[in-house]
């Protein structure tokens, strides 16, 4: 968005929404967390996610479960938008 345009809120869009579902386990030294294309009650056991983060305590490192979801998640995001990017570009390049 540009520095002049305003921000729209999803509300004024009308009623076109497009539900997603973020997954996060967290193990007390893994944490995983996964963005699905859907609502959670839409997903079966082998839906495929759209991006995945993990983060990894090691030893040595203090329990932090916060960081751990936080730097998953912002991993998940990054892989959704990278391969949602790539499709994208597939398509505007007619492949």
């Amino acid at each position: 968005m540009g520095k002049n345009e305003p921000y729209i809120r999803p509300q004024e869009l009308g009623s076109n929404e497009f539900p997603y579902t973020v997954r996060v386990v967290q193990d007390g030294t893994r944490t995983v967390a996964e963005v699905y294309d859907g609502q959670a009650d839409d997903l079966g056991p082998w839906s495929k996610p759209l991006g995945v983060g993990h983060s990894v305590r090691r030893k040595g490192d203090r329990r932090n479960g916060q960081l751990g979801v936080t730097l998953a998640l912002s991993r998940a995001f990054q892989d959704a938008a990278d391969n949602a990017r790539q499709a994208a570009e597939k398509t505007l390049n007619g492949g």
